[in-house]
């Protein structure tokens, strides 16, 4: 990495990285028929960082910028194949899976007076799969033909997480003993998780279903009661969706409990329902 000054109020940073990784037990044994794959390929993250980050003089305002792209290679999966002639069950490697993430991402804090502070942060990504993965099978004896496996991913949006976030946050704090925070939270671009090595017909590339966005918001009080020099003792109030709101925060495309027709839409997919209100009180 490097980081060079351009003003006493601004610098400009980069970063850049190589990592390789073993694939996880997983991919390389199967626990069930005691099969393991031999010599897997390590995986690999290859990934740059650019960004801005301006400070002003009283320190009340601060911006941080940057933009990212990292590149996930040879991720790798395994399938169970049993041999139609030996009966012997092998273990298939499909390595090759491929990854980019991209994105732009802002951090930002404005100090108003002692009473008042705004901090906001976004995130716009794309995270994508890259390219369709071809693998063959043939046992070393050549006892059978070989099997073939063919993933048609290329272009799926990677699921699990919202590629799409805001947050901003509004900091009241009247005295030194007592802190309000009012949390929203914004999520979208959220795609269903999906198993890549379900996607075997060349004819789908309809995307997993995507979940709708939503704003949450949340409160936070605290407010300290006494203060020793070997200890503290405070009293905390969060209050989690404020609003109770009823919304979805996960979702698996084509459940095996779940899916209806198979094309991936919100019939297909097992969701998982965020909590609703709820209080934490403590000391």
């Amino acid at each position: 990495g490097l980081l060079y000054r351009l003003t006493k109020n601004l610098n400009a940073y980069g970063n850049a990285g190589y990592v390789e990784k073993v694939p996880i037990f997983d991919a390389v044994i199967d626990d069930g028929a005691g099969q393991k794959y031999e010599n897997p390929k390590n995986e690999k993250f290859e990934s740059i960082e650019l960004g801005l980050n301006l400070l002003n003089d009283e320190g009340t305002l601060s911006v941080s910028a940057n933009i990212y792209q990292t590149n996930w290679t040879d991720r790798t999966f395994t399938e169970s194949y049993n041999d139609p002639n030996t009966g012997v069950e092998a273990l298939v490697s499909l390595g090759g899976v491929d990854q980019l993430h991209r994105g732009f991402e802002v951090e930002m804090y404005y100090i108003l007076n002692k009473y008042l502070r705004f901090d906001a942060s976004l995130s716009f990504n794309s995270w994508q799969y890259e390219g369709d993965v071809n693998a063959r099978y043939r046992p070393e004896d050549q006892s059978s033909a070989p099997v073939e496996y063919n993933l048609y991913i290329d272009g799926l949006k990677v699921g699990d997480a919202p590629q799409t976030q805001f947050a901003f946050i509004t900091t009241f704090t009247p005295n030194t003993n007592f802190k309000a925070e009012f949390v929203g939270r914004y999520y979208a671009d959220h795609y269903a998780n999906f198993d890549p090595l379900g996607r075997t017909d060349a004819t789908d590339r309809t995307q997993s279903w995507e979940i709708p966005a939503e704003w949450v918001w949340d409160l936070h009080f605290n407010y300290v009661l006494a203060t020793r020099p070997n200890y503290e003792v405070s009293l905390f109030l969060h209050i989690l969706n404020l609003t109770d709101k009823e919304y979805i925060q996960d979702a698996t495309d084509n459940d095996r409990f779940n899916s209806f027709d198979g094309d991936h839409d919100a019939d297909d997919a097992a969701v998982f329902f965020a909590p609703p209100r709820r209080f934490n009180l403590g000391a």
